[in-house]
């Protein structure tokens, strides 16, 4: 399954979102689609519809920005369900909480970024950048949370090799697979190799699980 819509015009982010709040969802679904080199033809208020939209086409995005509070199906378990069935496509969560108990929920179950409905436009369309080139985007008040609130779950032993803990490290303040492959020395084919196994060890799919747990943990 491709992540590319086959009748958009070449190098748009393709963008759907979850969002129930009708008002909130249309103003923000104009506004994502005046972005240059951004498209997001479908908004939906509930998971149902989003699952039954990727099973019935045939080509998915490749991000999907998704609100928590959701009816029927909730936020965190719609991302769970992508994680299973669409681990190519990002998801970024774009909700009104900002307790770190949702934060890590979230991030945990595979969310590539978290940002607050009080970001502007230009912040999301930031953060859908960044999750595709950097593989995360986080909320500045998000990222401070958890590296206040989180940093006494230490565990005594990192499975993680020195160089596994430099590319998660370089990870964490924001840089790129080429930028991380620069600063070591290394290939970037290199820095993917350490990266799938940082996921493997840390039993998550995104680099911002990856990162949130490296700091839980201490190890960062």
């Amino acid at each position: 399954m491709t992540t590319s819509t086959e009748n958009e015009a070449p190098n748009k982010i393709t963008v759907w979102m979850v969002e129930d709040d009708a008002s909130y969802r249309e103003q923000l679904h104009a506004l994502l689609n005046e972005r240059k080199g951004l498209s997001c033809p479908h908004a939906f208020s509930k998971c149902d519809d989003l699952f039954a939209t990727l099973e019935a086409e045939s080509s998915w995005p490749q991000v999907i920005l998704m609100d928590i509070g959701l009816p029927g199906m909730n936020g965190l378990d719609g991302i769970r369900e992508l994680a299973s069935k669409a681990p190519d496509v990002r998801v970024i969560v774009l909700t009104v909480f900002d307790d770190e108990e949702k934060v890590l929920k979230a991030i945990d179950a595979g969310a590539a970024g978290y940002l607050l409905k009080h970001a502007s436009t230009e912040e999301i369309d930031k953060g859908i950048r960044d999750v595709l080139s950097s593989g995360a985007a986080l909320d500045s008040q998000v990222a401070s949370l958890i590296l206040d609130r989180v940093r006494n779950e230490k565990s005594k032993h990192n499975p993680l090799s020195p160089q596994e803990t430099e590319v998660l490290n370089l990870i964490s303040q924001g840089l790129c697979n080429k930028e991380i492959a620069y600063d070591l020395g290394i290939s970037a084919h290199t820095v993917s190799f350490h990266l799938r196994n940082i996921y493997k060890k840390f039993d998550v799919h995104s680099q911002a699980a990856a990162v949130s747990r490296g700091i839980r943990q201490g190890f960062i």
